[in-house]
């Protein structure tokens, strides 16, 4: 239900196929297939889909500006993603991940690690999907001026590209998660 919402379809479906690379990606980070990593790079950009379900309607007519929405969309989406990550009992750490993957060293004691993971996933995703359409977004040079914390810029970016053409590849355009990406 989350993901069906009439007049801004394309933006939540945007968000599920960013998460999907997002998550799979952070899960390449931290070296582990599931957990809450995982969960914070796939949700979190989801309360970027609460707004949207908050800004539909049933018909066509009556919905707010598309500027409007997103520009709302983007300034709250991490703090309604905690709250969506606290109410789906998904623990501190990946709501942590949700909410801090901005700002990863703000995250409480124990979590910088895994908002940071999400945040170079994130970042890492960007860019790969900027890449594929011919633009930039800076994401290169923002991870180059990260590798302090040992990343393998090339690598990353790659991974999210290794990801992408996998769900490329699902039959009927259907996006599953790759579970298969820790080395």
């Amino acid at each position: 239900e989350v993901f069906r919402v009439r007049g801004f379809q394309e933006q939540a479906d945007s968000v599920r196929r960013h998460g999907i690379v997002t998550a799979d990606v952070a899960a390449w980070l931290s070296g582990k297939k599931l957990g809450a990593v995982y969960l914070a790079g796939l949700l979190h950009e989801v309360g970027k889909l609460v707004v949207y379900r908050a800004a539909s309607t049933t018909t066509a007519v009556g919905l707010p500006s598309m500027d409007l929405v997103n520009e709302v969309a983007a300034a709250v989406h991490p703090s309604i993603g905690v709250l969506v990550a606290h109410a789906w009992k998904l623990g501190d750490e990946a709501a942590a991940g949700v909410g801090f993957y901005h700002q990863p060293e703000l995250a409480p004691e124990g979590y910088t690690q895994t908002a940071r993971q999400v945040q170079i996933a994130n970042i890492a995703t960007h860019t790969a999907t900027l890449s594929r359409m011919g633009q930039d977004c800076g994401g290169l040079l923002t991870l180059l001026e990260m590798q302090e914390v040992g990343i393998d810029v090339a690598r990353t970016i790659g991974k999210a590209h290794e990801i992408f053409d996998g769900m490329e590849q699902q039959p009927d355009g259907a996006d599953q998660p790759v579970l298969d990406v820790v080395e």
